[in-house]
């Protein structure tokens, strides 16, 4: 019979797989502060306005998702759309921590905690 190893902290997993979406925003939050404190070192770079354009469009239509998903999913869609609203790229944070546990949590109906019936 195969030995399955424990972990000696198994708080430390789960704050990790908590602070997943945590990582994208802070990146995307760090280039835009690179931009804004350096403008002139993006400027030649061909590979500058395509990943702006990317954020340009990924932020806003995850963000409508996110709102569009709050509002029909929870029971209290102000908190997440708070979230999504003054936080940047804060869609991340209701597909990490609000979509994919509904997800994992339904077998064709939702979870009764913390969404609608």
């Amino acid at each position: 019979m195969p030995r399955t190893l424990k972990s000696s902290r198994p708080e430390i997993h789960r704050i990790r797989g908590k602070l997943v979406w945590l990582v994208p925003i802070l990146i995307a939050s760090a280039f835009f502060f690179a931009v804004y404190v350096r403008p002139a070192a993006f400027m030649n770079d061909r590979v500058f306005f395509p990943l702006l354009i990317l954020y340009g469009l990924v932020a806003p239509l995850g963000g409508l998702w996110a709102i569009y998903q709050s509002i029909r999913y929870e029971k209290d869609p102000w908190k997440c759309i708070a979230v999504v609203v003054f936080v940047p790229f804060g869609f991340l944070w209701y597909w990490f921590e609000r979509y994919q546990k509904r997800l994992k949590d339904s077998d064709g109906a939702v979870r009764d905690d913390k969404t609608r019936q």
